[in-house]
């Protein structure tokens, strides 16, 4: 006869993993919405202006994900043939294409912030406040982006709690100093949309570091082994 199959192990196996991905997926989409809630009492310019930095932070999202998807794939078949090598190599090969889309985005941002701004509106008054907003969450870009691409790691090698801890602290702190920067709390002057940026920049920072201090007491034996992230070769490249 038969054995019935054991649908109640694989549903918990599933959720196990499932559910802090799709917890941190929900809460990177409320990171990114955080700022132009928080900003509404400022007036509809300035909600405007934040929301067009937004679909420039989602364009470099999009030009990234690529990536992160193909890495995931590796990621995953290396570390099921137990191929540690394989794992650090694309992981770190993953991650400088990844750094190629955060630095080029966060040197648009920086460096030509009117220029962005051009793009989206003609509008002078939501210019000067959008050019205010990416001359400092630049800065962000590519914290934003080393967080995605570790977490993406530690995903694929069944250590899907730890980027959830991290977002959880990210979305924490970017709400509790959007509140104190905006607004001028706690003895800070009202900076705005600056103190949004700033606020976004300090969160995902938080990410960064929330993640590697529980890599690191986890003792992950991929994520920190920078050594092994960058001895390449052709064969690793062709792929």
């Amino acid at each position: 006869m038969e054995k019935e199959f054991d649908w109640k192990s694989l549903i918990k196996k599933v959720a196990i993993i499932a559910v802090p991905v799709a917890m941190q997926n929900l809460l990177t989409t409320t990171g990114s919405m955080v700022d132009t809630m928080m900003i509404a009492p400022l007036g509809e310019t300035s909600v405007g202006a934040v929301g067009l930095c937004a679909q420039f932070t989602s364009l470099m999202f999009s030009c990234y994900w690529g990536f992160v998807g193909g890495g995931m794939l590796f990621f995953s078949q290396y570390y099921g043939a137990k191929d540690d090598k394989g794992i650090n190599r694309s992981y770190g090969l993953t991650l400088c294409c990844m750094m190629f889309v955060a630095i080029t985005f966060g040197l648009f941002a920086l460096l030509a912030p009117n220029i962005v701004m051009g793009i989206y509106t003609d509008k002078e008054n939501i210019q000067k406040i959008g050019i205010s907003y990416l001359s400092i969450v630049g800065f962000a870009y590519p914290l934003q982006v080393l967080s995605m691409a570790m977490s993406a790691l530690l995903r694929t090698t069944e250590r899907v709690k730890i980027p959830l801890f991290g977002s959880i602290c990210s979305v924490t702190t970017n709400i509790f100093l959007n509140w104190v920067f905006i607004y001028g709390h706690l003895g800070m002057k009202p900076m705005g949309v600056q103190g949004a940026a700033l606020a976004t920049t300090i969160a995902a920072a938080v990410n960064v570091i929330v993640i590697v201090i529980f890599a690191k007491a986890q003792k992950h034996p991929y994520l920190l082994n920078i050594k092994q992230h960058f001895r390449w070769n052709k064969e690793i490249i062709k792929l």
